[in-house]
């Protein structure tokens, strides 16, 4: 498998799904993705990400599980990277660190979920109606 690959997805394609245990990291080339979670049926927008940006980087540097669904919302190019030809190219006292700052924000994002975040208006994330949630927990549910 070769390090680095350059992918095209249509828009409202499942990149990343929570709970999953792809490794890979990919980096925003053009197009955006919805960042979201999902508790029992509600479908929680946490971030819209677009070109330059990572996705996947907890997974990638911690071996964890995915923590959240990653969507396209604009017909997207990443490219996607490969973990293991990756660790081999860096010291491991780097990943060692990295895991270490890793599981600090994991920590912290499981107490934003658990105990929510009091925040002042935050006009750029705006909540999903009905019907999109409706539409991205049915396109995460049939990705199996």
């Amino acid at each position: 498998m070769s390090e680095i690959k350059t992918i095209q997805l249509p828009k409202h394609t499942l990149v990343c799904k929570q709970g999953n245990s792809s490794k890979h990291l990919y980096l925003i080339v053009t197009g955006e993705v919805l960042i979201c979670i999902m508790k029992n049926s509600a479908v929680t927008p946490i971030s819209y990400l677009g070109p330059g940006e990572f996705i996947g980087e907890f997974s990638f540097l911690d071996n964890q599980d995915r923590s959240a669904n990653v969507i396209t919302t604009r017909e997207s190019q990443l490219i996607k990277i490969n973990q293991t030809i990756i660790k081999k190219k860096f010291p491991s006292w780097l990943f060692i660190i990295a895991k270490r700052l890793s599981a600090n924000l994991r920590n912290l994002d499981n107490v934003i979920n658990l105990k929510g975040l009091k925040k002042k208006s935050d006009s750029s994330l705006v909540p999903l109606t009905i019907d999109e949630q409706r539409f991205f927990y049915q396109l995460i549910q049939n990705d199996t």
